[in-house]
This record gives C-alpha cells, sequence and structure tokens, in this order.
C-alpha cells in the first residue's frame, strides 16, 4: 500500500499503487503498516489521520468503519447506518472516494444482492481482502492484484 502524509506525519491517504510493492521508508510507516493488519483482524489501533471529506462522506465512512471485520453490509444498509436512509447511490459514491482504504473498510461494503460492486482498488483486490477476514488463506499479492 501506498501511504501519503502531512506535515505533521498524519495519515491522509492510504492507496494501493498500480505497480510493484515498493517498501515505505516514512518515519510512520512501520504504524501504518501495524494499523491496517489490525484493522483486517478487527482489532483496535491508534493512528493519527486526517480525513479530508465532506460531511456526508464523512457520516458514511464513520458508518462504514462500524462494520466488524469477517462482515459485510449492503450500500442501503450502511445508507441508513449512516442516518441517509434514501441515499444508496450516493453512499457508493462516498466509498469511491475514501482516501483511507481499509482504515475505512469500504470493502465490506456490497451490493443488496450480495453482489461485491465496486472497489476503487478493483474487485480482485476487494475480493481477497473479504477472504483475508474471514479467516481464508489468500495466495498472491495484493499489491498487484495477482491471483498467484
Amino acid at each position: 500500500m501506498t501511504a501519503t502524509y502531512a506535515n505533521d506525519l498524519t495519515l491522509i491517504a492510504l492507496r494501493f499503487p498500480d505497480d510493484d510493492a515498493h517498501p515505505d521508508d516514512h518515519p510512520a510507516a512501520e504504524q501504518v503498516t501495524a494499523a491496517v493488519c489490525a484493522a483486517l483482524r478487527g482489532d483496535p489501533y491508534e493512528l493519527a489521520v486526517r480525513l479530508d471529506v465532506s460531511d456526508f462522506d464523512r457520516r458514511v465512512l464513520t458508518a462504514a468503519a462500524d462494520v466488524p471485520a469477517g462482515a459485510t453490509v449492503s450500500y442501503g444498509q450502511l445508507a441508513q447506518m449512516a442516518g441517509c436512509p434514501a441515499a444508496s447511490r450516493a453512499v457508493g459514491g462516498a466509498l469511491a472516494r475514501n482516501p483511507l482504504l481499509v482504515l475505512f473498510p469500504c470493502h465490506r461494503i456490497v451490493r443488496a444482492d450480495g453482489a461485491l460492486g465496486g472497489y476503487a482498488a478493483g474487485a480482485q483486490r476487494k475480493r481477497r481482502l473479504l477472504a483475508l477476514e474471514a479467516g481464508q488463506r489468500v495466495l498472491g499479492s495484493m499489491v498487484s492484484g495477482s491471483t498467484g
């Protein structure tokens, strides 16, 4: 994953890179890695983050953070959790703008029919993250999206 930090070492973005992984030599990289691993296990973590999004997006992402690891909810259910029951399409847009993938776990949000739906880092990564959280062995690289 590629992390972007503010001048005060606050994490402001976390994305899967499009190319091969490279080590992050930022002073906070180890703490970010630990937080991502904890988030995927469903364990609590402490990490300074800055969420520069609209109020609506913040409500949606905060509600997504309440979905436990290994569980999924639909876009409509997340809209209800965020206090906007008629805004399931807008919820999808808010998730697509999520600057902190995994920490605000938009991969846990699926379509009402159980299909995966979209994910900013691609359907294959979404599938792998959900499998990892469900305790399944995941082969291949989460970075390149390979199926190895």
